[in-house]
């Protein structure tokens, strides 16, 4: 499994750099404009054409916790080459208080993880976005629901 995640993070010193990217697995994106845009996402290509899960975060970056930010179309131009590849949304709730942005150390809290339907990115980007949005609002309402104590008691 390989997740691409921000180079000054987790390529900040020569330790860092390899316990990220051995251990963790991650494929390291340059988001700083430098190198050529058009293989932002080459590593992670290869990564599904050797078969591997590839983990993207469709936000971009972590922003304020709890809170849902705009999604980005790079899962679109990622998968858009390769449409036979399912793209499965999981929504993540809670995370911004087990590990809130910019601190090292977790902090025990409960956290959901609600998984949707695996869909296909087809050849329209906008289609694609508003389907992936509606789902991620989906396992959004979802969370709530279980985090509202729905799931406890009887039905």
């Amino acid at each position: 499994m390989y997740d691409p995640w921000r180079r000054q993070t987790f390529l900040a010193n020569r330790w860092r750099a390899w316990f990220s990217t051995h251990v963790l697995d991650i494929i390291p994106i340059r988001r700083d404009g430098s190198g050529d845009r058009r293989d932002l996402m080459a590593d992670c290509r290869a990564a599904l054409a050797a078969g591997d899960i590839v983990i993207l975060f469709p936000e971009g970056s972590r922003g304020e916790p709890e809170a849902m930010q705009p999604l980005k179309k790079g899962i679109f131009h990622l998968l858009k080459e390769s449409p036979e590849i399912p793209l499965t949304p999981v929504m993540l709730r809670g995370l911004g208080r087990a590990l809130p942005k910019g601190e090292a150390l977790l902090v025990p809290r409960n956290c959901d993880v609600a998984i949707g339907e695996a869909m296909h990115v087809g050849d329209d980007s906008a289609a694609c976005m508003t389907s992936l949005k509606a789902a991620f609002d989906t396992l959004a309402e979802q969370c709530r629901w279980v985090a509202s104590g729905s799931m406890s008691g009887s039905s």
